[in-house]
C-alpha cells in the first residue's frame, strides 16, 4: 500500500496499543448496547461514546449508514461532538450523549437485560464496571 508520509509503496502494517479510558472516575460503567432492530450500536467506555447505525438492504449495505464519536469535556462540563460520517437523514435519528439523561439502568442492568435508553429499548449487549 502507499505510505502517506513516504509516497511510496510499502508492505501494510498495522500497530494496536492500548490507550487508557479517559473520564472512568465520572463514568464508571462502559457499555455496549444494541437496538431491538438490530440496527444501532451504541458504545461509551469512560469520556467516549460511539454511535452506529446500519443502512438499508441494498447490495453495499453502505446506504444510509451514519456513525457520530462524542467525547466528554470536562472544562465545559458537557459532552461535545467530535464528529457525525454518513446519512444525513439517519444522522438526525442516530442517539447522542449530549441529549441522554437517564442512565439509572446502568447499575440495575445485566447482559441480556432489555432497557430503555436513548427513547429506545436497547439490548445490553455487555456492561463492565472500569473503576
Amino acid at each position: 500500500m502507499l505510505n502517506p508520509e513516504t509516497n511510496v509503496e510499502t508492505p501494510y502494517e498495522e500497530v494496536w496499543r492500548s490507550l487508557p479510558a479517559s473520564f472512568t472516575e465520572r463514568f464508571g460503567v462502559s457499555w455496549i448496547l444494541r437496538s431491538k432492530d438490530q440496527k444501532t450500536f451504541l458504545g461509551r467506555v469512560g469520556g467516549c461514546f460511539l454511535a452506529l447505525k446500519g443502512g438499508n438492504e441494498d447490495p453495499v449495505g453502505a446506504k444510509g449508514f451514519c456513525a457520530r464519536r462524542e467525547t466528554w469535556d470536562d472544562k465545559q462540563g458537557c459532552w461535545t461532538l467530535n464528529y457525525d460520517a454518513g446519512d444525513s437523514e439517519n444522522l438526525s435519528t442516530l442517539p447522542s450523549m449530549r441529549k441522554a439523561t437517564d442512565f439509572t439502568w446502568e447499575e440495575r442492568s445485566k447482559e441480556g437485560d432489555v432497557v430503555e435508553a436513548f427513547g429506545q429499548e436497547c439490548v445490553v449487549c455487555a456492561l463492565e464496571n472500569i473503576n
